[in-house]
This record gives structure tokens, sequence and C-alpha cells, in this order.
């Protein structure tokens, strides 16, 4: 019995022994890092050596270079058109181009005026009031057979007409503002009018007014000028359109008031339509 039991023991301790027996499971612990141990050596930067620039790179900022002294030059030669100040030929081109485009751009108002003021030969104050603007027409249409014929033979592109009233009524003149295709064109047809007081622009009549009845036949006076490349025509006459006397002075108070509305409405058109003196002045034209 005892010595069984000293067997067992002894069987008993011998498991228990570290290392001995049954087998040990591995070590998982974490093992902190030791700050004093050496850290691993950074990656040298490495730096290559420039090289010589490229003949594209030279080529590139040459022309950038060009690019830059073109714009100061530019910027130089716009300053200097802007401020520079025109000499009298460039002012009456300016003048001259801006007069040939008012037929076209300025308002009906402004060729033709609702109201024109003036002096009679007697020096009286007086006015004449507009009785209509006609529709733009053609030469053939708005000048009498002669006077178109020879118009458009030199170049008419178009006739603008209105007609006017003295204070009185009495008489009425109706202008008219033929358009040249040139200055040279308006010289050649100007130079082969007449003076016949049967010649020139046809009256402009309009209904349900003062001048509702007048007609070629009452034509007392009639006139022509030019200015640029325009002809400013007018012929005068009776609002009632009762036809002219073979002597238009027989009637001398009649004669003077309708010489007085013709000159005046014809002078202020033909100064509507002349170049300006300083067409520089104004912001659209450009000199």
């Amino acid at each position: 019995m005892r010595e069984s039991e000293s067997s067992d023991r002894e069987t008993t301790d011998d498991s228990e022994r570290p290392g001995e027996g049954r087998p040990q499971s591995p070590d998982t612990t974490t093992t902190a890092p030791d700050p004093d141990a050496a850290s691993p050596p950074k990656p040298r930067r490495k730096f290559a050596l420039a090289r010589k620039p490229s003949r594209r790179l030279l080529a590139f900022t040459g022309a950038v270079i060009v690019g830059l002294a073109a714009l100061g030059g530019g910027v130089f030669g716009l300053v200097w058109a802007f401020t520079r100040v025109p000499d009298s030929a460039q002012l009456a081109a300016a003048g001259s181009a801006e007069s040939a485009r008012q037929w076209r751009w300025l308002p009906a108002g402004k060729i033709f005026p609702a109201v024109i003021n003036y002096k009679t030969s007697q020096g009286t104050r007086t006015h004449a009031t507009l009785v209509g603007i006609a529709p733009q027409a053609p030469c053939a249409k708005a000048l009498d057979t002669a006077t178109a014929k020879t118009a458009d033979k030199a170049g008419c592109l178009t006739v603008l007409r209105a007609t006017y009233a003295d204070a009185s009524d009495t008489v009425v003149t109706t202008v008219g503002v033929a358009v040249m295709k040139s200055r040279s064109a308006a010289d050649k047809a100007d130079a082969a009018f007449t003076s016949a007081p049967d010649s020139g622009v046809l009256p402009a009549a309009f209904p349900a007014t003062v001048a509702a009845e007048v007609n070629a036949r009452g034509r007392l006076l009639t006139d022509e000028q030019e200015v640029g490349r325009y002809l400013i025509f007018s012929a005068s006459g009776y609002a009632d359109g009762r036809k002219a006397p073979k002597d238009p002075t027989a009637d001398l108070a009649v004669a003077s008031q309708t010489g007085d509305l013709s000159t005046t409405v014809n002078d202020q058109t033909l100064d509507r339509l002349s170049p300006p003196s300083n067409p520089c002045a104004d912001r659209e034209v450009r000199c």
C-alpha cells in the first residue's frame, strides 16, 4: 500500500512541473518598443541638376515678350487716336459724311419741324406751321417730269416732302429734299436745272387741312438749292388751289408773302441738312 501511494504522488508531481509533461501554449504578449532603440535611417532626397533651357522654352518666352510689346503699342495707339485733334481736312470729311447720312437717321420732325419762325421782308415776325409730311417717294412721282428726268439721270434716290402754311393760311409751301447718290451727282443735276416757275417739286396736298386743294397749277414761286448730296426744292402757291396768274408778281402782297415763306422754309431746311461746323463734337461721329 505505501509503495503505490508514493508512486502516485511522484506521478502527480511530475505532471505539474513546468516544461515537463503537457505542452506549453506559445506566448502572445506584445512587447513595447524600446524608446532608446535607434530609428531606421530616412531615405535621402535626390536633387537633379537643372538642365539648360530648351529651344521651345526660349521661343515661347520670346513670343510672350513680343506679344506684350505689341499690346503696349496697341494701347498707345488707342490713346493717341482718341486724344488727337483732327485737322481741317478731317473735320470737313467727317462733316460731309455726317451730312450724307442725316436723311436716314434724322427723325422727320428734325428735318421738318412743327413750327418755323421767321421775319418777313417788312420786318414783321411771324411763323409757318407744318401741315403734313408726305411719305417718301420716288423722284419721278415727287418732281415734275422734266426735273425728275434730269435728277434720275444724275442719280436721284428718293424725295422727302413736307408742306407748310403761313400764319394767315393764305399761301402754302411744299419743300422737297431730293437725295442724290453722291455729291457729284447733285452737282451734275443742279447744273442742268432751269428756274422756270412750273418746274421742281410737286406740291403735296393733305386732305381735311388748309392744304387739301394745293396742286401743281397753283405754283406761284419755285426754288432749288444744293447742299452736299441733297437738292432742296420748294414750291409755293395759293392754299385754296386756285390757278396761278401768268404774272406771279401781279399781286404784290401775295408775291411778297409767298417769297418770304418760300425762302424761309427752303433756307432752314438746307441749314438742317448742311454739314455741322464741328462734327467731332458729336459722340456718334468718329473723326
